[in-house]
C-alpha cells in the first residue's frame, strides 16, 4: 500500500488508576464487620504527545526503560487502544504478538486456535487448515495440539502464539519484549523464522530490552522516556542514548536506596 500503516499525531493517552480507601465499620447485623470502601480515580499519563509513521517495509525498534510506554504505545499501534486526545491512523491490521495468550482461547485446542486466529488476522479458514502440520512441526507440540491450551505450559503457548503470527506473511508484525517463544533453543529457532518472514516484505515494530535481537532485525528507533518520544532515528544512536539513560538510572538508584 502506499503511504503510512500507522501515523499518530500527537497522541496522548491517560490509564485510569482505581485506589481504594477502606475502613472497617461494625454493622449492627450479627456483629459482623463491614468493609466500607471509597474509590477514586487518578490518570497517569502513559504516552505524552507521540507523533510517528510506521511506513511499509520498515523494522522499527522501540526502546526505553521499564515504564518508559514502550507496551502502551505497541497497543495504540495495534489499536488495541485508543488515545485521549491526538489521531491514531491506523491503515493496516497488524500481526501482534504482545504477550503469550493474546487473540487465544485457552478452552480450544491448538489446531483450533491456529484457525480461530488465523482468521481474525484477515486469513481463510481454508488456509489457516493447511498451516496446522507446520506449525504443529515447528512448535514441536505433536500430539499436544489437539488438547485444550488451557493445558499448555506457558512457554508452549507462546510458542504457538508465535507460530500463529508467523505462518502467513503480514504487512506488519507488532512483538513486545523479545521474540517470546520460550527456551533458548526455541529463541533461535525463531530468530531464523522471522528472518524467513522478513524476506516476504513485511514491516515490524518491536519493543526489546535486548540491544542484540534489535541489532539484528531493526535499522531505526524511538527511544521512550516516561511516556515521551525524545529520540527518533538510527538504532545505534538510539542505544547510545538509551544506555545513558539507564546509566543515569542506576546512579540515581544506588543513592536513593530503599529503605
Amino acid at each position: 500500500m502506499s503511504g503510512p500503516l500507522v501515523r499518530l499525531t500527537n497522541v496522548t493517552l491517560d490509564r485510569p488508576v482505581f485506589s481504594t480507601a477502606s475502613q472497617n465499620v461494625r454493622g449492627a447485623l450479627f456483629g459482623f464487620l463491614f468493609p466500607r470502601l471509597h474509590e477514586t480515580i487518578e490518570y497517569n499519563r502513559a504516552l505524552d504527545n507521540i507523533t510517528l509513521e510506521v511506513n511499509p517495509g520498515e523494522k522499527l525498534a522501540i526502546i526505553g526503560l521499564n515504564g518508559a510506554g514502550k507496551t502502551t504505545l505497541l497497543k495504540v499501534i495495534s489499536d488495541i487502544y485508543h488515545p485521549s486526545s491526538g489521531t491514531a491512523e491506523i491503515n493496516i491490521k497488524a500481526s501482534t504478538i504482545l504477550n503469550s495468550s493474546l487473540g487465544m482461547d485457552s478452552n480450544l485446542t491448538g489446531e483450533q486456535n491456529v484457525i480461530l486466529r488465523g482468521m481474525t488476522l484477515g486469513n481463510t479458514k481454508a488456509q489457516m487448515a493447511d498451516l496446522v502440520s507446520e506449525i504443529s512441526t515447528w512448535t514441536e507440540l505433536g500430539h499436544r495440539m489437539k488438547q485444550p491450551v488451557t493445558s499448555y505450559s506457558s512457554g508452549m503457548t507462546a510458542r504457538l502464539a508465535f507460530a500463529i503470527n508467523t505462518a502467513i506473511p503480514s504487512p506488519l508484525l507488532v512483538i513486545d519484549e523479545g521474540i517470546g517463544a520460550g527456551d533458548i533453543t526455541f529463541q533461535d529457532k525463531a530468530a531464523d523464522r522471522l528472518k524467513n518472514f522478513f524476506t516476504q516484505t513485511a514491516s515490524l515494530v518491536i519493543a526489546s530490552h535486548s540491544l542484540d535481537l534489535l541489532r539484528k532485525f531493526c535499522t531505526n528507533a524511538i527511544l521512550l522516556d516516561k511516556g515521551r518520544m525524545v529520540f527518533e532515528g538510527e538504532l545505534e544512536e538510539a542505544i547510545s542514548l538509551y544506555e545513558e539513560i539507564a546509566r543515569r538510572h542506576q546512579e540515581w538508584v544506588r543513592e536513593n536506596p530503599v529503605v
